[in-house]
Parts: C-alpha cells; sequence; structure tokens
C-alpha cells in the first residue's frame, strides 16, 4: 500500500486540523515511510496518578479497533490523539472509564511512550 501522507507531513498526526494534546504529549510515526505504525509519546514529565487527559468529546460507536469499551453494550470513539496509544502488558496508562480519565500508572518522562492494558476496557475485542 503507498504511503497516502502529504509531502509536508513532520510526523505529528492532525486530528481535525491540529494535534488534540500539543503541550501533553505527540503522535510519532515509527517504522519504514510506506508504514502507518505510531504511537502516542508524552511531551512533558507526568507523575505516577497524575491525570494524563481527560475523556470529553467521545462518540457512541459500533465495536471496532479504534473504539474503547466503556460498559458492556457501550463503545465510544476517543476522537483524539488518545487512539494512538498502543497496548502494553506493562502499561504507563491507565484508562478509568468510571471517571473518563487517563492516568499515569508509574513516572512519565518526556519522551516515554504513553501504552495502555487493552483487555483493561475490553471485554471482546474489535478487529480492523
Amino acid at each position: 500500500m503507498p504511503n497516502t501522507l502529504p509531502e509536508s507531513y513532520n510526523g505529528d498526526i492532525i486530528i481535525n486540523g491540529k494535534p488534540t494534546h500539543p503541550n501533553d504529549f505527540k503522535v510519532v510515526r515509527q517504522g519504514p515511510p510506506e508504514s502507518f505504525s505510531s504511537k502516542l509519546v508524552a511531551e512533558r514529565a507526568f507523575a505516577k496518578g497524575a491525570v494524563i487527559a481527560t475523556l470529553e468529546g467521545l462518540t457512541p460507536n459500533v465495536k471496532r479497533y479504534s473504539t474503547v469499551q466503556i460498559s458492556k453494550t457501550k463503545h465510544i470513539e476517543l476522537n483524539s490523539d488518545l487512539v494512538f496509544m498502543n497496548h502494553s502488558c506493562h502499561p504507563s496508562t491507565h484508562m478509568d472509564v468510571d471517571r473518563m480519565v487517563v492516568s499515569a500508572t508509574k513516572d512519565i518522562a518526556a519522551g516515554d511512550e504513553l501504552t495502555f492494558f487493552y483487555p483493561s476496557t475490553e471485554w471482546d475485542m474489535g478487529k480492523w
């Protein structure tokens, strides 16, 4: 599949024309130019327990790879750069769907990847 990103693409994923949390984290493309692989990286330090982002501006949707499950029957689109958080069995964040926040599970330095444990919110994983 050819890379369809614009020539001026600088590595930041843009949602609705701009990054959603430019002072807190950014999306970084990784892998070869034809790859669409990316990760979310902290732009500043976060102490363990700190709220990294609030979950707001959410759109209900059917289960799919980009949604987060918030109850037994409800899924939401994050509508932010948070959608680029990768899975980890040792995550740096926790997505609290009761409080609707993402918080640090350990001290996070600027430049660290932000990850979460996908099964912490999903009863059944969606596919591409």
